[in-house]
């Protein structure tokens, strides 16, 4: 088990943030560049996530079966709720809610609190080493 409040505390006071409530399709992409990404509320349907720092979802991931949301970036990712029909890939993936319906790709760990079903989830170094 982890604390996700410790994981969360780690982000918010990680530095500079870009912040924004809600996340939608209507929204675009947020692009967070080197800064944090905060979102206070859900990623809903369609909405896209890039960074090349870590990313804090206060709230939970929620896309639907043939428009799923999508985070990606080159830290950490912490989800304080559920996540459900997103496409996550990051250093590393920490839930605190129920995950369904995911596709979870992390180069360290993936760490949920909650259940886990009908999710394909690739944790650790895969790449080839010549």
């Amino acid at each position: 088990m982890f604390d996700i409040k410790s994981a969360s505390k780690a982000i918010l006071s990680g530095g500079r943030a870009v912040e924004t409530e809600t996340l939608s399709a209507e929204n675009g992409v947020m692009q967070a560049g080197e800064a944090n990404a905060i979102v206070s509320g859900d990623v809903t349907a369609g909405a896209s996530l890039k960074g090349e720092q870590a990313a804090l979802i206060e709230g939970s991931l929620c896309g639907e079966d043939r428009n799923p949301c999508r985070v990606e970036v080159s830290g950490d990712v912490v989800v304080v709720g559920s996540a459900e029909h997103a496409h996550v890939s990051a250093g590393s993936i920490l839930v605190g809610g129920p995950v369904r319906h995911c596709q979870l790709v992390a180069r360290s760990d993936v760490r949920l609190a909650d259940g886990v079903s009908d999710t394909r989830i690739v944790a650790g170094d895969i790449s080839d080493s010549e």
